[in-house]
């Protein structure tokens, strides 16, 4: 939800635009309805930075706990200038997308225009016709209906089979993937190393009609987006796992075997990992859900029924592994329920390559989440949370500066069970540490910063050289458990913690194999659905129009690293997905001689430095350590400072290729002290 849409609904927007207009307006005499009121299209002037930008999906439905203060408007701005500027500026969330689409449409035919706002606005076809009908009154060769401009599949229903007491659409793999080539060069890899993910999706609130997608990625291709190879439709997941993923073993042994061909070049294909949260693990590989006794899925713990909890836990315990062999021949008995296609998946270990440490479900909205409230309501803790403490957490919050690279605001913690898992990803990260110390007792915290740490660690590359520790560091949370909240709450979540550093050797960091893209990419197909009718040919004619036109590329497709501009606010784009810019929360980084620096200005390179570019700031003179256990902090580049440190002249320069990272600051309640955290993507790999 973007922050103009939010202000709607509480009634902030109408009360700035009323002070805004206050005293300037002009009574009008019965406004009639019509062509903008006759004025001719040649006098319309175009407000620069009127663009309403959205913010990355899911969307946010609720408020965010602080407004920003009022902003103070010069008098002799027009109407239509105040709004604008007071909508632009009033939230400080920067997405980088500031200006226009006039990189999008030059080139374009009017009719690809047309395609490509309703591709992209996900437009009904009702919309479309209308539009369509005003362009030709006014002599716009377009096509008549939106089924001609968007080239809509007319038998849809003819690729569908039944299956399993539903529906099943396949699309391949070879043949997905030779579509988003098809206009392009031949790919610049001769390898496609394909992350898959299974997972069901609830369509309706008020049905159990349900898509079972099978999702996949291509890691040599990051920028290349999730792509869709079969989806199942019906009330309830397939019930039979033996025809919902026979195709697809069955295509995909052939291409391991023999690859295929793209745009006249060959490609080699292998399978990498599948990724899927814990029920729908246990139903691709038919072995026992998370409730029972044997239900690990990485080695031969066995549960115990809590008779208190009602639930089955696990207490801790160093247990043999299971094997691929293993598993096959079912031994040791107990785990496997029904066999499944994919123990004919060629090259592929069915216990090592199918992880359980998607860092979503096992971290975000599991342990994490599962502390949190805990703390809160008091079932982990002696006593709970108390409305002042509420508000004190969720005012300290505020005080972590979002850098532009973070698109959702951190909720009130009255709404935890709301906040998503990029909610509690940040507030872990970046905020836990600094928050919690004050409210949670001493062995709780120190028992937290076991998982604080050894999360944060695997979640860069950049750390590979202390992931044993980190893997220590675990084994040490799962083992206190018991003794800090008791036996009756180490679900299988707390246990799978075990697995976690293990699978980060195996595959690298913990976004390597997290579900965050692929369940974006379930939001996107939740949303090609338009109503409760023929579900399933909604979706295929959705994916069918977007495989048919080629989609611009975005302008952050097109920027070269590194590279600066300084139209209206100076931006160095240091890598991707990396950008420093002069506002506080996105000024901060970390050099390679240790240095923090605050960035002022840029400037291209120049004789032998051409094709550099070079930062200049203000240095902070002194930094501390932001903690000393159960590790140092500075071993994870987390560091404190003061802004009297702060030198007052931009006395540092380096280039681009010296920034080690980029920091993510939070200020303390006397704004006097600072905290350092490394967003953890912009780390240097070296």
């Amino acid at each position: 939800m973007s922050d103009m849409y939010r202000e709607r609904r509480t009634g902030g927007f109408y009360k700035r635009a009323a002070k805004f207009l206050k005293g300037d307006a002009v009574e009008e005499a019965d406004p009639q309805a019509g062509p903008s009121r006759n004025v001719p299209i040649e006098a319309i002037v175009e407000l620069p930075g009127l663009v309403d930008s959205q913010e990355p999906l899911p969307v946010d439905p609720e408020q965010p706990l602080l407004q920003e203060p009022e902003q103070q408007i010069p008098e002799d701005l027009g109407d239509a200038e105040r709004i604008v500027l007071d909508d632009t500026n009033s939230f400080s969330d920067d997405s980088g997308e500031e200006g226009s689409n006039e990189w999008t449409f030059q080139s374009m035919s009017i009719v690809d225009c047309i395609r490509y706002w309703a591709l992209s606005n996900n437009e009904t076809h009702r919309s479309i016709n209308m539009i369509l009908q005003i362009f030709k009154k006014f002599g716009a060769k377009v096509p008549l209906t939106a089924k001609t401009l968007l080239q809509t599949k007319r038998n849809a229903s003819n690729e569908i089979a039944e299956l399993g007491g539903g529906q099943f659409w396949y699309n391949g793999f070879k043949k997905t993937l030779s579509n988003y080539f098809r206009l392009d060069a031949p790919p610049t890899v001769d390898q496609f190393t394909l992350t898959l993910s299974i997972d069901g999706l609830p369509l309706h609130r008020s049905g159990a009609l349900q898509f079972w997608p099978v999702l996949f990625a291509i890691d040599e291709l990051p920028a290349a987006p999730v792509m869709t190879a079969a989806i199942y439709c019906g009330v309830t997941k397939p019930t039979s796992v033996e025809q919902y993923l026979r195709p697809v073993v069955n295509e995909l042994n052939g291409l391991i075997r023999v690859g295929m061909f793209i745009n006249g070049k060959h490609i080699t294909v292998k399978i990498r990992a599948i990724v899927a949260d814990t029920p729908a693990r246990a139903f691709i590989k038919g072995v026992v859900g998370h409730t029972g006794y044997w239900s690990c899925q990485k080695c031969t713990a066995k549960g115990e029924y809590s008779r208190q909890r009602k639930t089955m836990v696990f207490p801790f315990e160093i247990a043999p592994k299971r094997t691929n062999l293993g598993f096959r021949t079912n031994e040791p008995a107990g785990h496997r329920k029904h066999d499944t296609p994919l123990i004919e998946l060629a090259g592929f270990d069915i216990v090592e390559d199918v992880p359980v440490g998607d860092r979503l479900h096992i971290l975000d909205l599991g342990n994490s989440r599962r502390l949190m409230m805990g703390w809160r309501d008091g079932v982990l803790s002696a006593t709970k949370w108390r409305k002042p403490q509420w508000d004190s957490i969720s005012f300290a919050l505020q005080r972590t500066a979002q850098p532009c690279e973070v698109h959702r605001k951190l909720r009130h913690i009255k709404h935890l069970g709301y906040w998503k898992g990029s909610e509690y990803a940040f507030f872990f990260h970046y905020c836990s540490f600094i928050v919690l110390q004050e409210h949670i007792s001493t062995p709780e915290y120190r028992h937290f910063m076991l998982l604080f740490c050894a999360m944060t660690l695997l979640s860069a590359n950049a750390h590979r050289a202390k992931w044993p520790l980190a893997g220590q560091m675990l084994e040490q949370f799962v083992k206190d458990y018991e003794t800090v909240y008791g036996v009756g709450y180490m679900t299988s979540n707390v246990h799978n913690l075990l697995h976690v550093h293990d699978e980060v050797v195996r595959f690298g960091s913990l976004s390597a194999i997290s579900t965050y893209r692929f369940e974006n990419e379930l939001q996107h197909l939740k949303r090609l659905v338009r109503s409760g009718w023929k579900n399933l040919e909604q979706a295929i004619n959705r994916i069918s129009e977007f495989e048919n036109f080629c989609m611009p590329k975005p302008p952050e497709h097109t920027i070269t690293y590194p590279s600066q501009q300084t139209k209206f606010v100076t931006k160095v784009f240091v890598r991707p997905r990396f950008t420093l810019q002069t506002s506080w929360p996105n000024a901060w980084f970390l050099t390679s001689d240790g240095t923090i620096g605050k960035l002022q200005s840029a400037s291209d390179g120049t004789g032998v430095n051409v094709g550099k570019v070079y930062v200049r700031g203000r240095k902070l003179d002194r930094k501390m350590l932001a903690f000393d256990g159960p590790m140092v902090s500075s071993g994870m580049l987390i560091y404190k400072g003061y802004t009297r440190d702060l030198s007052n002249e931009a006395d540092l320069l380096c280039a681009t290729d010296e920034i080690v990272c980029k920091f993510v600051v939070t200020t303390s309640r006397d704004k006097q002290q600072l905290t350092f955290v490394p967003l953890l993507h912009t780390i240097r790999d070296d």
